[in-house]
């Protein structure tokens, strides 16, 4: 009996002893550690890391919490691997967001773009965890929020821990700077546009669906009629491509989205249909098969891109008109470009639409659309002190148009009213 109760008090000391020990371990911090046993899905042909991480002290959160991402590497190793990152929806955490990935593109839930395709690094950050304390929503103001919160042009905690995540995954693995790509469905896709359109020297392009509200993004950029901070500067953003449903209520917003991209001049490619907040593929190829077409994947951060507004081809917006709108439409989804030279004395490229045989779809193609031109992330043409430059656009070998141009105050070059058909054109500038 005195064994019995001897052994007894041992096992209690020893278990009292042990959790004080484990209370006693240091947490993990920054960097990141790596989880040997995580309650994860494998993904099937993949290697995935299950990383946890404390706080860092520059991200200014009111106190440490604990947080983690999740890491799949390309089905076979490069010496350069693209990285997909990706927000969660309200609806999910980085867990689940993941583990609907490793369901295949084609997965029985729909969500594609919650699948890293096979040559990239996915990347799954978390902001539900610690949602209570100001993660929720990506960092970003939340739409049906009475008191809104997390406004201003100035990144909160959220989204500086997410931009350390990936500059560390950059840093860690062999990965390709300049396709560094952002996507994010419902929440997730407030929380793309608002994260990733400020930072155009961290991200080439940016995919969301059925984002839910375009306040975040709207306080980051400071869009019209909100005033830029003085002294502010953004870089050139990345490509941003969106679907909306038009009868989606958490697309209300949209036109601050809309109207903000145009006046800034931003790279911006929307497509719309009767779909709801339902951001599954199926979905959203019943309304607006055109959806899926553009190459947004191919986009690389250290390339010239032309940005396209108030285009014939547009189909009216229906949150910006009373009338007239289309069911189902798009702005500049008809665009593609080719980049030729870009040398500190002249550059070239080439502009055309996207033709019936590269794409199948319900939605009649235009075979000429007229839009002005403005030229961003160039590298080495320096439009930005260049105070007269000659430009022509050839087809075929011949002179369609030609002119001269400046660059405007913020160091930006514009083509005026270019006429862009399914035969490509050579658009060519010169100091």
């Amino acid at each position: 009996m005195r064994c019995s109760r001897l052994s007894t008090m041992l096992v209690l000391a020893l278990l009292v002893i042990t959790g004080a020990a484990r209370a006693a371990e240091p947490q993990p911090e920054w960097p990141p550690v790596v989880d040997l046993a995580p309650n994860i899905k494998p993904f099937p042909g993949r290697k995935v890391e299950y990383f946890r991480h404390g706080t860092k002290a520059d991200w200014g959160y009111a106190k440490p919490q604990q947080d983690f991402f999740i890491l799949v590497h390309p089905e076979t190793p490069s010496p350069k691997a693209p990285v997909y990152v990706c927000l969660h929806s309200a609806g999910h955490d980085g867990k689940s967001a993941y583990e609907i990935g490793t369901e295949g593109a084609e997965g029985p839930r729909g969500h594609f773009l919650y699948y890293p395709p096979a040559d990239c690094y996915g990347l799954y950050p978390d902001c539900r965890a610690n949602g209570s304390v100001g993660d929720w929503w990506w960092g970003g103001p939340q739409p049906n929020e009475k008191q809104q919160k997390n406004l201003g042009p100035e990144a909160t905690p959220t989204e500086k821990r997410v931009e350390d995540t990936v500059n560390w995954v950059l840093c860690q693995y062999p990965t390709d700077r300049n396709r560094v790509y952002l996507t994010g469905i419902s929440m997730g896709g407030s929380g793309s546009l608002g994260f990733g359109v400020p930072r155009g020297n961290l991200f080439a392009s940016i995919l969301v669906h059925v984002p839910a509200g375009a306040a975040h993004v709207e306080q980051r950029m400071s869009f019209p009629p909100l005033e830029v901070p003085v002294g502010r500067k953004f870089a050139d953003p990345p490509v941003v491509v969106a679907y909306s449903g038009v009868n989606d209520g958490w697309a209300k917003d949209q036109a601050t989205l809309i109207k903000g991209m145009h006046a800034r001049k931003y790279a911006f490619v929307d497509f719309w249909g009767h779909s709801g907040h339902d951001s599954t593929k199926q979905s959203i190829a019943s309304q607006n098969d055109l959806a899926f077409s553009y190459p947004w994947l191919e986009i690389r951060k250290n390339e010239a891109y032309p940005v396209f507004t108030d285009a014939t081809s547009d189909n009216k917006a229906p949150w910006l008109a009373t009338d007239g709108s289309e069911p189902a439409g798009q702005i500049n989804a008809f665009f593609r470009w080719k980049n030729l030279t870009d040398t500190d004395s002249a550059f070239s490229i080439e502009l055309r639409l996207l033709t019936p045989s590269e794409f199948k779809s319900a939605i009649v193609f235009p075979s000429e659309s007229t839009a002005d031109v403005t030229l961003r992330r160039l590298q080495k043409f320096p439009a930005a002190t260049v105070q007269d430059c000659t430009w022509e656009f050839t087809r075929d070998g011949t002179t369609v148009a030609k002119g001269t141009v400046q660059s405007d105050a913020i160091g930006l070059i514009t083509i005026p009213r270019l006429a862009i058909s399914q035969t490509p054109g050579i658009l060519t500038l010169k100091r």
